[in-house]
């Protein structure tokens, strides 16, 4: 028995790997292509390789589905399901046996979502930050640093929604003399135009040094809306740890933290989809070869798969719009495909007893 457990897992998992391989190039390639138009060829390479994980985690649930269709599709054209079985293994047997697959990639799903993936991406951002040094520097400890003409700009905590907190602007003159500290409490992108509040002003140009302060103030000019692309870590560029904490840090600050909270969901509901996935490859085993286009089936399952993908972003899509609970978005997808599935397949009697 584990000789048989042994060849179905491994033949499961080398078809899954090999479809992830060919989906992460494809798309890593894709990658590339586009990024040349935007950098060297040099960073545009690392950015890509270091997107490799993000890729993966994005593919794995086809993958899972193309994989492991097509190799129980493989047991069934060589016969070798009708000898299991003529061996007195029943297709529950079976079931288990590719049940543990189906754990190993949701967890590896879940490990790679949740911590390979982001920590790529966010390198992947300081390759882009890389490119325009010019304009802002690496992020460390003491914060984001911003060139913007005469001024350096540092920002200790920057919000998705074009919030900043806690600022320090340093103004120079033409001689390279600091002229003013500007100390902003939170700085917010609204309306075409930046509000300022709680400013603390400290002017060194004059015989004394002058203090002052203003409520709020509202500037045309700042810091430029694109560089958010480079200098806003997005939910998926975050752990589950440092999601966990960043919303801990938006509940304390009274801030909204649907979204973080949407994409924490999503990385268990994706394992979910993994798992999900490679189950549904086993109503195959039901499948008479001689009776039915195996083909056929396997093409059915990979038009399926790209339904569930779809229907599953949409819901997330519409979740962002509606704000419904979080939990319940990330997993409404998945409990209605599977009652869907499963519905399909008692009628059509596939279901493994």
């Amino acid at each position: 028995m584990r000789t048989l457990d042994k060849y179905i897992v491994t033949l499961v998992t080398k078809s899954i790997f090999l479809v992830l391989l060919i989906l992460v190039l494809l798309v890593s390639t894709l990658d590339l292509i586009d990024e040349i138009k935007k950098y060297d060829f040099s960073l545009a390479l690392a950015y890509v390789l270091l997107s490799i994980p993000q890729n993966t985690y994005e593919v794995l649930p086809f993958a899972c589905l193309i994989g492991s269709f097509s190799s129980i599709a493989k047991l069934l054209i060589a016969n070798e399901v009708t000898a299991i079985k003529a061996a007195g293994i029943s297709t529950s047997k079976i079931f288990k046996i590719l049940f543990i697959s189906s754990l190993f990639f949701s967890s590896f799903s879940l490990f790679n979502g949740g911590f390979l993936a982001p920590n790529g991406l966010q390198f992947g951002n300081e390759i882009k930050i890389i490119n325009q040094k010019s304009r802002v520097s690496l992020k460390d400890n003491s914060g984001t640093w911003v060139k913007n003409v005469n001024e350096f700009i540092n920002i200790k905590n920057i919000l998705p929604n074009k919030t900043l907190k806690e600022v320090y602007i340093y103004k120079f003159n033409t001689n390279q003399q600091l002229e003013e500290i500007l100390t902003v409490n939170e700085a917010k992108y609204a309306n075409e135009s930046w509000i300022l509040k709680d400013i603390t002003s400290t002017n060194f140009m004059e015989k004394e040094i002058l203090t002052n302060k203003i409520d709020s103030a509202v500037i045309s000019k700042f810091i430029d809306l694109d560089l958010f692309d480079f200098i806003v870590i997005q939910p998926n560029e975050m752990s589950l740890f440092q999601l966990n904490q960043y919303i801990e840090y938006l509940n304390n600050n009274n801030l909204d933290p649907y979204e973080f909270r949407l994409s924490y969901w999503e990385k268990f509901s994706q394992s979910a989809l993994c798992f999900i996935m490679i189950i549904l490859s086993m109503t195959l085993l039901k499948v008479n070869p001689r009776s039915m286009n195996v083909n056929y089936i396997v093409l059915q399952g990979v038009i399926l798969g790209v339904i569930i993908f779809l229907f599953s972003q949409s819901i997330n899509k519409l979740s962002l719009i509606f704000q419904f609970n979080p939990f319940i978005s990330a997993f409404s997808p998945i409990i209605i495909i599977v009652s869907g599935i499963y519905f399909y397949f008692k009628r059509k009697k596939l279901l493994i007893n």
